[in-house]
This record gives structure tokens, sequence and C-alpha cells, in this order.
């Protein structure tokens, strides 16, 4: 809403309605988190197929806004589905590559249990893949997880400038052993 008010464009209920919608299918993970670290993993080529083919799924889908979108009406299956699975499958994961090692066991677990790393529409949550054993869509989500964090981090390795964030916890602050790290976990 803020983009479309700023835009220069006249607003309108048509047009705020839409942008309403599309933020109401948004992955945050996708919006927020997937464009720094496709720039990690961009730094080299990816010359393993199945990590090559699983980065250019979640190209394309971050291309195509990073909705949880479905077919159509009614269809309870996802445009760009296997973008998606992939995206719910790694984030535990990576979240986990990241920041375990520099936090270690005790610390990483104790955060862990008192804030998920995730809260997707799928119910995969810190690893434990509900959705697999018939856990329903969850509706609103993206509530409570890691992704600033992991944001935050990811951009402090690509050498942004991070304010208040003083340690890069992925591959020891090392863009390349960052990179080995995502798709380790990928």
């Amino acid at each position: 809403v803020k983009k479309l008010i700023t835009s220069g464009t006249k607003v309108t209920r048509v047009n705020l309605t839409q942008a309403m919608a599309d933020a109401a299918l948004a992955d945050l993970r996708a919006e927020r988190n997937l464009p720094d670290l496709l720039r990690v993993i961009d730094s080299q080529p990816v010359t393993d197929p199945a990590q090559a083919s699983a980065v250019a799924s979640l190209k394309t889908w971050l291309s195509h806004g990073g909705l949880r979108k479905e077919t159509a009406q009614s269809s309870h299956k996802y445009t760009d589905a296997d973008a998606i699975r992939t995206m719910d499958a790694w984030w535990p994961l990576l979240v986990k590559g990241e920041f375990q090692p520099t936090l270690g066991d005790t610390v990483y677990n104790s955060l862990t249990n008192n804030l998920e790393i995730n809260e997707s529409p799928s119910g995969f949550q810190n690893g434990t893949p509900d959705f697999h054993v018939g856990q329903p869509h969850k509706g609103s989500s993206f509530q409570s997880g890691w992704w600033g964090y992991v944001r935050k981090d990811i951009r402090s390795v690509l050498g942004d400038q991070v304010t208040g964030w003083p340690t890069k916890y992925c591959g020891g602050g090392t863009l390349a052993a960052c990179r080995q790290v995502l798709l380790t976990t990928l």
C-alpha cells in the first residue's frame, strides 16, 4: 500500500484492494529474505544440478512476486508449488545452519523453544514438517519467526550496512562459507 501511495498513481478502491490481496498472499520469507539469500548463492555459479534446479525454481517464484497463490480459485494448488515446498523445507534447515554453529546447541535450542523460527501457512514449524502428516493450511501466518534475524545477518555477510547487528553468524561471517551453508541446507 505504501508503494502504491508513493508511486504517484491515483489510489482507487480497486488498486488498493489488489494491493491488499497481494499482501495477503505474500510469503514474507520470499519477499524479505529470498532476494538476499539469492545474492549470496549467486556470488558464484551453482554447479550441482539439483541445487541449480531448486535455485531456478525459487527465482521464478520470486519473479512472480513470491506469492502463495492458487492456480485457480479453490484449486488448493499453488502456482510455483515446487518453490513453495522448497522454501518450507529449506527455511528451518537454513536458520539452524546459519545460527546454531555460532550460538551453540544450548543457546540455539533455548531461543527456538521460545520463538519459533517459522510460522508458514503450511505449518512447517522449527523443522517439524507438520503438513506432511495432515496439518491443514493455517491461514494467518508470519506473525512470529526469525526472518528479521536472517535478513540482518545475510545482509551483514554481504557487506551491507546493518545497524545493531555486531556478529555475523552465517558461515562465520564469510561470504563463501555462508554460501556453502545455504547450498548445503538447500
